[in-house]
């Protein structure tokens, strides 16, 4: 299996053959690397954000989770008779709930350039050469980063999965304790 940094980096750099510091051949060689380096910069903000959402939403059903559980175990009397809907409805809140914590796990974006790396390589190169590489390691950034972004929504969705599976038994379990 390939590794998605790997393919995104052989992905990025396959064909590239700029040299640093002959005269114009970045901005005749690629007119709109502005508009794409704007672009890619763009696209890894845009991920950033809805990875910072995803996390919000997650604390949320986090919460409903915990005050879900928190009320089946205060009324655990009403489930001495039905026990099995009592354990039914918390095994699901507790998977969504160590799903939801698994979605929000810290994970390691990647975020170029590295300040060092910027400095000590490019800081007698030209300003077009720079922003070239630059705009080279986003775009294998942006592809890095989409792979973890998609692991962290297939966790958020089993938790929303586990939540609606809980509701779903949930509602019926109380018309048949009421009755």
């Amino acid at each position: 299996m390939k590794y998605p940094r790997d393919c995104a980096i052989r992905s990025v750099r396959k064909g590239d053959s700029v040299v640093g510091n002959e005269p114009g051949s970045i901005k005749d060689k690629y007119p709109s690397l502005d508009y794409i380096h704007d672009r890619i910069k763009e696209y890894l903000d845009t991920q950033l954000g809805s990875i910072k959402r995803m996390d919000s939403k997650a604390v949320g059903i986090l919460a409903v989770d915990v005050a879900a559980m928190a009320l089946i175990l205060d009324k655990e009397k009403y489930f001495v008779d039905y026990w099995y809907l009592g354990l039914a409805i918390m095994l699901f809140f507790a998977c969504s709930l160590v799903s939801c914590l698994f979605a929000i796990s810290a994970v390691k974006l990647h975020m170029p350039p590295n300040p060092d790396v910027l400095y000590n390589k490019y800081l007698d190169k030209k300003a077009d050469y720079t922003k070239y590489n630059v705009t080279r390691a986003y775009a294998a950034a942006y592809l890095i980063n989409e792979a973890t972004l998609k692991r962290k929504m297939r966790k958020f969705g089993f938790s929303i999965g586990f939540l609606v599976a809980a509701i779903i038994v949930m509602i019926p379990s109380a018309f048949v304790i009421c009755l």
